[in-house]
């Protein structure tokens, strides 16, 4: 059974997010990066979409200080972590 919080919550749902028309990976010194921006590490197919532009690491620009002690900061990491996972660059 799904919870009332998982049918709201937008985290893991992709379908309810506009994607951008295109996107660009950017140099750094002499390493292309894919940068995401927030939330946008929950979403497996922007940084999928990065690796697929040769991106040599995957660049997580956040403030997770909004979170004060509770676990969703941690929770926000180890989504990066597997983002790194799946698509075999560094985040």
């Amino acid at each position: 059974m799904v919870s009332w919080q998982q049918l709201h919550a937008p985290v893991g749902h992709e379908e309810f997010f506009i994607p951008p028309d295109h996107h660009h990976t950017y140099p750094v010194g002499k390493v292309k990066v894919a940068p995401l921006i927030c939330f946008e590490d929950t979403l497996p197919s922007l940084a999928r979409k990065g690796a697929e532009l040769g991106a040599q690491a995957i660049v997580l620009i956040t403030n997770d200080s909004w979170f004060s002690h509770s676990w969703e900061a941690e929770q926000h990491a180890w989504q990066a972590v597997l983002r790194a996972v799946e698509t075999g660059i560094p985040v």
